[in-house]
């Protein structure tokens, strides 16, 4: 076994001169290898996402805005991709006459959406072909509700006559904040007024929907008006 000692009286002074050549450099610290995996976004499922969920109206609403002429072709995009997640029932169908709608659009002038119209055309097709028999949910509203909405429309029209689309374009609007509220209630009421308002004295707004520089989502999405 071998033993050392300091020796105290020792100088040193000679090791401290010799510290300043010493090059001192960072430890090596290995980094952390990152994974490469990919973390899978988890999205939760409700109900309503189920393509053979069916809220009536937002299929109303959908080919209310599909209808509107001479408008972006972007908007009439998006609503198809929204179109393309349901599969109404063939009742619903009828009653909206939504494939006469598709049918138009198969012949759009925009590649992009005569492909996605003829893609949810076809889609639907092979659909009631297959499984005909398989149930569709369909969720629709109450008679007072309507009424209230009936009401609605009637005001917006009352603002955009005598245009020619002043009727498609008021259903469109007032499905769009229907849409945006959800209900009848106090937000729902609010921002009927503020969009009667917007229409009836602010002249500039109103022309821009109607020569379709304005779109009608984007006049629903406007700050809402205290009138």
């Amino acid at each position: 076994m071998y033993h050392y000692y300091i020796n105290q009286n020792l100088d040193t002074s000679s090791f401290q001169n010799m510290d300043k050549y010493v090059i001192r450099k960072p430890r090596d610290i290995p980094e952390r290898k990152k994974s490469q995996e990919k973390v899978k976004e988890l999205k939760q499922t409700t109900i309503f996402s189920l393509k053979r969920v069916v809220v009536v109206e937002d299929i109303k609403r959908i080919k209310s805005l599909l209808e509107i002429t001479d408008q972006d072709s972007e908007v009439i995009f998006d609503q198809l991709k929204l179109l393309e997640q349901k599969i109404p029932s063939k009742e619903v169908l009828l009653e909206t006459k939504l494939g006469l709608t598709l049918k138009k659009l198969k012949k759009h002038e925009n590649v992009e959406v005569a492909a996605k119209a003829s893609s949810i055309y076809a889609g639907w097709k092979k659909h009631f072909k297959d499984k005909l028999d398989k149930p569709c949910i369909e969720v629709r509203y109450d008679n007072a509700t309507n009424k209230c909405r009936d009401t609605s429309r009637r005001l917006i029209c009352d603002c955009l006559s005598p245009h020619k689309e002043s009727a498609l374009l008021a259903d469109s609007i007032e499905r769009c904040i229907f849409e945006r509220t959800k209900n009848t209630a106090y937000s729902y009421r609010r921002h009927i007024r503020g969009i009667v308002f917007t229409l009836r004295y602010k002249e500039h707004i109103k022309q821009e929907l109607l020569n379709k520089q304005l779109t009608v989502i984007e006049l629903c999405q406007m700050k809402k008006p205290t009138g």
